[in-house]
């Protein structure tokens, strides 16, 4: 689960569009205390799908920043080999939506290690060991 921001912040947790495939809704929360808004996934994401859904989301939220957490995201995004990690964040770096993944452990693939290396100096994608870091650069981002 998504540990605490900051010491100033709040969440507020709702549903966004149900996924018409799965008929089931995703979850997001948005991070009060910033400057502007930033959107949290509080919910399994499942499929490629899931991305249109937080797009859509911080479109109705007026949000250009994303929060990802490691224990939201299915092992395919892991596996570099599926591309599906790929994918799912140029998906929403195409709507210049910012996005902040939190990755606490090194028990990843080495591939998957690498990456994550490389995205910590992305310009509008890029990896934190923990929450309260990705909140401070979203916050100050674009």
């Amino acid at each position: 689960a998504a540990s605490a921001c900051t010491p100033s912040c709040t969440t507020r947790r709702w549903t966004g569009r149900p996924n018409e495939r799965r008929g089931m809704a995703m979850a997001f929360d948005t991070i009060d205390g910033a400057t502007t808004p930033i959107l949290r996934c509080v919910a399994p994401i499942t499929s490629l799908d899931d991305a249109l859904a937080l797009i859509a989301a911080a479109h109705d939220h007026d949000a250009s920043k994303v929060l990802l957490d490691e224990a939201f995201l299915p092992p395919a995004f892991f596996d570099l080999q599926t591309r599906f990690a790929g994918e799912f964040i140029q998906k929403l770096m195409n709507y210049r939506l910012y996005v902040a993944a939190v990755f606490r452990g090194d028990d990843h693939a080495e591939r998957f290690r690498e990456f994550v290396r490389e995205a910590r100096t992305g310009r509008q994608f890029r990896t934190f060991d923990d929450e309260a870091s990705a909140v401070r650069w979203l916050d100050g981002s674009g």
